[in-house]
């Protein structure tokens, strides 16, 4: 099909792009003489054509709604309308790429800059919730880049169109992954259900990988609903703890524990970059001693243009020629004439440091005693504390960090630190310190470090973490309360069962990842067609390490038949799978079931429990309803008519086979006009409805 050459008072250039909703062009609006993005909306298929037309009303209401959205961080709507049969929006032309490509564990974008690209939609979002409206689709592919720093959301209006993440047939249109609890479960949504979904993006960002992910939609969904996220430390250790507890609270399923505004999520975010700024900048001029002073740089977005990069290339020139007319050496050649002399420096302070090493030891080492004072040997070099295989640093001892990652600090003398006594309640917890575990129960920090660290304690049963800074007090006392969780993988033979915790089914088939509580009795069932049920019990005391993976053998059950016996046609069913028809055998395990007889051109569905024998065949008593006729006449008579909200047939509508009952029938005239009325239908006879319109 041709592309149109209009679109409203817009003038089609080209095709940019299709999407499940429809196509997207480079338009030219002739009355400002500018660049356009027009947006085709299709039809839901699966709406009928009444349906349809109040989709598309309340689409275009939303969308006008949205354009009164004027923010630099939101793409800007100019126009909605109708036209060739189709609606449209025209909206700000963006050159530039989503956060899509920047979601790949080998293309992630810097921390700090991930996280100022967020604090810029944490502002749109809080905007537009102040207009109220609410986005329901943030997603990276909706958060466009321009120029490699400003942070545009797309898709205002488009978010809330009926046929976007609506349900057909008991699925979920497009994939989940950034839905919140309460946006799944239909309930009413505000701007938190937004915010969670930021939570997820940035989760994304910083680790490359999706903290509720799936291969189905129904696992996605159970995810969201029940599962806790892995922490974006454990994804990616260069996450520090101080922005790990931002991003949990962020995705909290609970909305009244998350951010519960734009603003209140991006205050935390930039005193995350306030607390870490020092430790930034001190790693800028240390690293500037061993190499040439470089220009603000933004970590490209593939796709978003080459301006950052260009801009960097002409700063990183300009410096050069000005450093040429001062007669300064360029630092390349300065860092070769230094170098002899820079490495029989940190040849004496590695000779110093191996002499001093086991005073630093315990600090190291998470010992409760603290080193002993170093003025012994005034004379001998300050200690560099950096553990085996640390790839170097710089004269002065203290490690190079990249980024606002916070390494392990360098040992200090005694009045530098802080000695900090970890106990938990139960005791004898397990203590790790941003990761790392922690001997003796006594942790230490640098008293001029503040950047808040991740403190994990844990028993068998129970866990809980906080964050811990140097200013705290010298004791402190964590309280496990929260339940362990252990992920098994749970597998059948033969595959493609059904599996039950604890009573509750868990979405998906075998194989199946459960999480289960620690210290608590569970029973793990399965069940399929065909086979024994099978289940297994544990007790509270269980490994479940050593469970993993569980192995369920099912046991085949004997087998019978039965035959159905019927005034018509009907197609046997169990749990909507189909099992065969009237009038055949249809095998089945021995035991009871419950089975369907369905008949869907005489609007006919029975239900009955039928009991199967080993090695014989039933013939079970179905009471089926007779089948009657329908008339149905209308004035005029250019339209159709419909059943219980199905569609039967043109207009007028004469003898219609139809099991006796009671129907809800309508008329829909072609020029929209609709009536409606309530038909008894009796066995043998005929029922006729006629309606008059005006």
């Amino acid at each position: 099909m041709a592309s149109p050459t209009q679109i409203g008072r817009f003038e089609i250039v080209r095709e940019l792009g299709r999407g499940a909703m429809g196509l997207v062009y480079l338009a030219h609006d002739p009355k400002i003489d500018r660049k356009v993005a027009i947006k085709t909306i299709q039809r839901n298929p699966a709406l009928g054509d009444t349906e349809a037309d109040e989709s598309k009303q309340r689409f275009l209401r939303e969308a006008q709604a949205a354009g009164k959205l004027i923010h630099a961080g939101i793409v800007t709507i100019f126009d909605v309308g109708e036209d060739q049969g189709f609606s449209y929006i025209a909206m700000e032309y963006i050159e530039g790429a989503n956060l899509e490509s920047a979601t790949k564990p080998g293309t992630l974008l810097p921390i700090e800059q991930a996280v100022r690209m967020v604090i810029q939609a944490c502002a749109a979002l809080d905007y537009a919730h102040e207009n109220k409206i609410i986005h329901r689709d943030v997603k990276p592919a909706n958060l466009m880049v321009v120029g490699g720093k400003q942070l545009k959301i797309t898709d205002f209006g488009l978010a809330k169109n009926p046929s976007a993440n609506l349900t057909s047939a008991g699925t979920l249109v497009g994939t989940p992954n950034y839905m919140s609890p309460e946006q799944i479960m239909g309930r009413a949504l505000d701007g938190r259900s937004d915010l969670f979904s930021l939570g997820v993006v940035l989760y994304e960002l910083l680790t490359g990988d999706r903290p509720f992910g799936g291969d189905t939609i129904s696992t996605i969904i159970y995810k969201i609903l029940h599962e806790i996220p892995k922490s974006p430390e454990v994804v990616n250790p260069r996450v520090p703890g101080a922005l790990t507890q931002v991003i949990l609270r962020a995705i909290d399923k609970d909305p009244t524990k998350r951010f519960q505004t734009g603003q209140e999520f991006a205050e935390a975010l930039q005193a995350y970059l306030d607390s870490v700024a020092p430790q930034m900048r001190s790693a800028q001029l240390r690293s500037s001693a061993l190499r040439e002073p470089a220009a603000e740089t933004v970590a490209e977005i593939p796709g978003a243009g080459p301006a950052a990069a260009v801009a960097s290339a002409r700063a990183t020139a300009a410096r050069r020629e000005t450093a040429r007319a001062r007669g300064v050496v360029e630092p390349s050649r300065r860092r070769s004439r230094a170098l002899p002399i820079l490495l029989l420096v940190l040849a004496g302070l590695g000779i110093a440091a191996a002499a001093l090493y086991p005073k630093w030891s315990p600090l190291l080492n998470g010992a409760p005693k603290p080193p002993e004072p170093a003025a012994q040997n005034p004379g001998a070099a300050e200690p560099t504390g950096r553990p085996t295989g640390d790839p170097g640093g710089v004269p002065g001892g203290e490690p190079v960090r990249s980024g606002p990652s916070v390494s392990l600090p360098a040992p200090l003398p005694a009045g530098d630190v802080a000695s900090i006594r970890v106990e938990t309640d139960p005791p004898g917890g397990k203590i790790l310190l941003d990761g790392a575990e922690v001997t003796g129960g006594t942790i230490v920090l640098s008293k001029g470090d503040g950047v808040p660290h991740t403190l994990v304690a844990s028993n068998a049963c129970l866990e809980d973490q906080r964050a811990v800074r140097s200013s705290d007090p010298d004791s402190i006392l964590v309280r496990l309360k929260t339940p362990k969780l252990h992920r098994i993988r749970v597998n059948s033979d033969p595959p493609g069962a059904r599996v039950s915790l604890d009573g509750h089914d868990v979405p998906g088939q075998t194989p199946a990842d459960l999480n289960l509580t620690a210290c608590e009795p569970h029973a793990i069932s399965a069940r399929l067609s065909g086979f024994r049920d099978t289940v297994r019990k544990f007790a509270a005391d269980t490994v479940w390490p050593a469970v993993s993976p569980l192995n369920l053998a099912m046991e085949k059950l004997p087998e019978g038949s039965i035959l159905v016996k019927s005034p018509y046609p009907v197609d046997v069913l169990e749990g909507g799978r189909p099992l065969g028809a009237s009038g055949s055998p249809v095998s089945l395990s021995a035991g009871r079931h419950a089975l369907s007889f369905s008949n869907k051109d005489l609007f006919v569905e029975v239900t009955a429990d039928v009991d199967v024998r080993p090695g014989e065949t039933a013939s079970p008593t179905i009471a089926f309803p007779g089948v009657g006729q329908l008339t149905v006449f209308a004035n005029p008579s250019n339209g159709y008519a419909m059943v219980d909200g199905r569609k039967i047939g043109a207009l007028p509508i004469n003898g219609f086979s139809i099991a006796e009952g009671r129907y809800t029938v309508k008329v829909v005239l072609d020029t929209g006009e609709v009536k409606e009325k309530t038909s008894l239908v009796s066995s043998g006879r005929t029922t006729i409805e006629k309606f008059l319109f005006p």
